[in-house]
């Protein structure tokens, strides 16, 4: 039922927040609580929780749809099922910042993960594929795999297991770490990080590579037929196991690289 007053909803409730003008500021830790299902919809209009006081709750389903600001972190419990569809796209529309859910599909909205796990983590539109979804993954989340259908996204910390690109935009700016395959089918990924590894590269859109090396490397790249590489201004230590190019459209490696033509 309803969400109102000072009734908190208790595990394998169907909890929604459908008229609510005031804030969600009292009782937030949660931690034990195991919903069946959480719903914001449009119509709820405050804000839920703050920054540094997150509403600590699990939901097998948690659909954000609120016009406010929602601060989130998953309880004890692992959260399935996370959708963010909301209007409101500020900087600060939707953020989870602790916990683990297993599948978050991000479809319009300003949404920021910067803690907990997302397990795999989908961005796709609601209405336009280019606007609708405005993302930022912070340095202090966990995503082991990221699809990329739509949007635009700013990843300060790579994917362990994969990325893969259909559509939208990416800029990647971690500093640190691994992610075993970027595999990059459409779209446009400005690959700016720091000293950061992607083992194995398939690119079928357009890569850009800057004009700064802080130590990035890609073990292995394959530049798929169409494909755009812009590298030019990277040493060839960039690409240490060369490029193997299948038709690419556009290449433009490092004064260097090994590139062998299939």
């Amino acid at each position: 039922g309803d969400w109102e007053g000072a009734v908190i909803p208790v595990s394998n409730d169907d909890a929604r927040l459908t008229y609510v003008a005031s804030n969600i500021t009292l009782s937030l830790n949660q931690t034990a609580v195991d919903l069946d299902s959480l719903r914001v919809t449009p119509t709820n209009t405050g804000h839920i929780a703050s920054a540094g006081a997150s509403l600590i709750i699990s939901a097998d389903l948690f659909v954000y749809g609120g016009s406010g600001n929602c601060y989130w972190a998953s309880g004890n419990t692992t959260s399935d099922y996370l959708i963010v569809n909301t209007d409101n796209k500020g900087a600060t529309a939707f953020n989870m910042t602790g916990g683990t859910v297993t599948l978050a599909v991000c479809r319009k909205g300003g949404i920021n993960f910067s803690g907990g796990t997302q397990t795999t983590l989908i961005v796709s539109y609601r209405d336009d594929p280019d606007n609708d979804v405005i993302l930022d993954i912070g340095t202090g989340a966990t995503t082991t795999t990221l699809i990329v259908r739509a949007g635009r996204v700013t990843l300060h910390n790579a994917p362990g297991t994969a990325v893969y690109q259909d559509g939208g935009y990416i800029n990647w700016i971690d500093t640190t770490g691994t992610c075993a395959l970027f595999r990059q089918s459409a779209g446009t990924c400005d690959w700016n990080p720091g000293a950061s590894t992607v083992t194995k590269m398939e690119i079928a859109g357009i890569l850009r590579c800057g004009t700064t090396n802080l130590g990035k490397i890609a073990t292995n790249v394959d530049a798929l037929p169409g494909s755009e590489i812009y590298a030019e201004f990277m040493p060839p230590s960039v690409f240490p196991g060369g490029i193997r190019d299948f038709g690419a459209k556009v290449m433009r490696a490092p004064v260097g690289s090994v590139i062998s033509y299939t």
